[in-house]
């Protein structure tokens, strides 16, 4: 099979085929974000909702790191952190690289985003951090998930 969901008649699926379409990991934690500085939003093992392709461990609790080269669907979310005299955003990154953002300057808003974007080598990762300008420190609930969405080697 050369990628995902472009099988032959006469091949064989595989376990390692199948199990393919099920790689996803999810995690959700609350944190604490300082006002005024970019904050990386740190998973615990405990704060894994699912990690099929065990792509997040505790020695790098800021990133999820797929094993698979193919298109993810990324999403993030940061709920609660309710500026309402300022600004809040969220930044999602492939390496150092910001591959989506979510801005509210109005206040008071949820912030959420959603993005399909290709990991091309193994050791790529994702992560997400969190600005707000409050001038306090306010706690947020984060969820940060990594789906499979085609394999493409």
């Amino acid at each position: 099979m050369s990628n995902q969901g472009q099988f032959s008649s006469s091949e064989v699926l595989t376990a390692a085929s199948l199990n393919g379409f099920s790689q996803v990991t999810i995690l959700n934690t609350l944190q604490t974000v300082s006002s005024g500085t970019n904050t990386s939003i740190s998973f615990s093992d405990a704060d894994e909702m699912i990690d099929v392709g065990n792509w997040h461990n505790s020695t790098q609790p800021t990133r999820i790191t797929p094993s698979v080269t193919g298109i993810y669907l990324f999403t993030a979310q940061c709920l609660s952190i309710n500026n309402s005299n300022g600004r809040a955003l969220i930044n999602l990154f492939l390496n150092t690289d910001v591959i989506a953002s979510e801005d509210d300057n109005d206040g008071g808003h949820d912030l959420s985003l959603a993005v399909h974007y290709p990991v091309d080598s193994a050791g790529d990762y994702i992560s997400l951090q969190c600005f707000h300008n409050a001038g306090v420190a306010k706690e947020a609930r984060f969820i940060l998930s990594a789906q499979l969405i085609r394999q493409t080697s």
